[in-house]
């Protein structure tokens, strides 16, 4: 199995969306609804799958300290601003 070090791996997925803009979203017209559906349906999933990862793993015990309140209130706000996102590209003027 391949083994990358932790800064390669680190960039790898970022590689792969740059791969992914310079050689297939050229070809796509944003025009057509499905091509708008299928980037949308991509970006829900990983929007949503980032902000399971925030719940589970990276806040502080709920506690009224300092370092539980800041962190449970900006994930608040990142889930407030990140599950609206379906209705933010739905619209698209022809």
């Amino acid at each position: 199995m391949l083994q990358l070090s932790p800064l390669v791996a680190a960039f790898a997925g970022a590689a792969f969306i740059i791969g992914l803009r310079l050689t297939v979203f050229p070809f796509l017209n944003p025009m057509k609804w499905y091509w708008r559906a299928l980037l949308l349906g991509a970006a829900a999933v990983l929007s949503w799958r980032y902000m399971a990862w925030r719940f589970t793993e990276t806040l502080a015990p709920l506690d009224w300290t300092a370092d539980a309140l800041f962190s449970w209130g900006f994930v608040t706000l990142e889930a407030l601003t990140s599950f609206p996102l379906p209705s933010r590209f739905s619209y698209c003027p022809e």
